[in-house]
């Protein structure tokens, strides 16, 4: 018997991706430690009447709830698993079951686990740290974009760089620049990706435009930072009406990240 099988700690992942984690510490060593969990969150807990017990066991039932899903989706389209190396298992499920019972975003973990379970060409532990990181607002909005993108085929990729989307934003603000007021926010809808245009009063007199409190300037930011999107924002004139236009488009490895919290990276 090797040391790894002595191990208190036993997980099980098959073909079947089933996943069962058994704790065989022994009864009163763990009412120890809830006991002195329980005392050292409380400052952070009292608030909402919550106990380390009972953190611990919300997070063992989403977590299970991850697997449920997962498990549903592969009987469901009857697909071919291989058993998931620890390495990607237990981070995947140790992070996703931090989330509220209620997230949207456990869907986007038990999809996970499926492309874990595929012999997905994408780092899944890549895709579990920035799961970890973002909300249920951002995963929408790549979601959206992803649906709306026609430029992530085989052939195109390539010449899909930051540099391309900046130009291609360069160009919009001097279409829009020349376009006819009435029809600036009906001309928007052909620029691609996720636009915010703000004109008239939403601009400081300033002519300064300031994503301070917006709460989609500082998510978009965020995904930004993490290469999920890039972002564009400028202000332009047209005649003498001011505007401002903030733009995000997906990048590549954004495109990779919603196919894997999809179940379909491949």
């Amino acid at each position: 018997m090797t040391a790894d099988d002595q191990s208190p700690i036993k997980i099980d992942v098959g073909v079947s991706a089933k996943a069962e984690i058994k704790a065989e510490i022994p009864t009163a060593s763990m009412g120890r430690l809830v006991d002195a969990l329980t005392d050292a969150i409380r400052p952070f807990t009292e608030g909402r009447g919550l106990r380390a017990d009972l953190i611990r066991l919300q997070r063992e039932e989403v977590a299970l709830e991850v697997v449920r899903r997962a498990k549903k989706r592969i009987a469901l389209e009857q697909m071919d698993v291989r058993p998931i190396p620890l390495k990607i298992l237990v981070p995947l499920l140790e992070q996703a079951s931090l989330e509220e019972p209620e997230s949207e975003l456990i869907e986007k973990w038990s999809e996970l686990l499926v492309s874990a379970c595929a012999a997905a060409d994408i780092s899944i532990n890549w895709c579990v740290q920035i799961l970890a990181v973002i909300d249920s607002w951002q995963a929408r909005t790549l979601d959206k974009l992803a649906a709306a993108e026609t430029n992530f085929s085989l052939f195109e990729v390539d010449n899909y760089t930051r540099g391309n989307v900046d130009a291609d934003f360069a160009n919009w603000l001097a279409i829009l620049s020349h376009t006819p007021s009435e029809s600036i926010r009906r001309r928007l809808s052909d620029v691609p990706g996720f636009n915010m245009f703000f004109d008239g009063d939403n601009i400081p007199n300033t002519e300064m435009f300031y994503m301070n409190g917006l709460f989609e300037g500082s998510r978009l930011q965020h995904l930004d930072a993490l290469g999920l999107v890039w972002v564009n924002a400028a202000r332009f004139r047209n005649n003498k009406n001011r505007y401002f236009l903030l733009n995000a488009r997906l990048t590549p490895l954004g495109y990779e990240f919603v196919q894997a919290c999809q179940g379909n990276a491949d």
